[in-house]
């Protein structure tokens, strides 16, 4: 599971999703924070959520099923990229959430 926020407080479940990822060898959770000064002593991702990072962190991508959520844009954009990196459209799945 990636999951991307602008910083750790606005992070849901981040304690849930550490915990989950250290008791399940089978759940991997990266979590990138991606609005944090250069000062800031988080050492994880700060990368935004594209092609890349998923490149970087999912090692088998192109036998995965995607499922994405959060705001339209984001979807969309991620959307495209991944049918760029030639990802079927129905290994993709996707809710956008409206209002944030």
């Amino acid at each position: 599971m990636i999951y991307g926020n602008a910083d750790l407080a606005g992070s849901a479940y981040h304690e849930l999703l550490e915990r989950l990822s250290v008791e399940n060898d089978r759940f991997h959770y990266i979590p990138t924070l991606t609005n944090l000064s250069a000062d800031d002593p988080w050492t994880g991702e700060r990368r935004l959520m594209n092609a890349e990072l998923i490149q970087h962190h999912v090692e088998e991508w192109r036998e995965a099923v995607f499922y994405l959520c959060g705001p339209p844009p984001m979807v969309a954009a991620l959307t495209a990229q991944l049918q760029g990196m030639g990802v079927a459209a129905d290994k993709i799945r996707s809710e956008s959430l409206f209002g944030y």
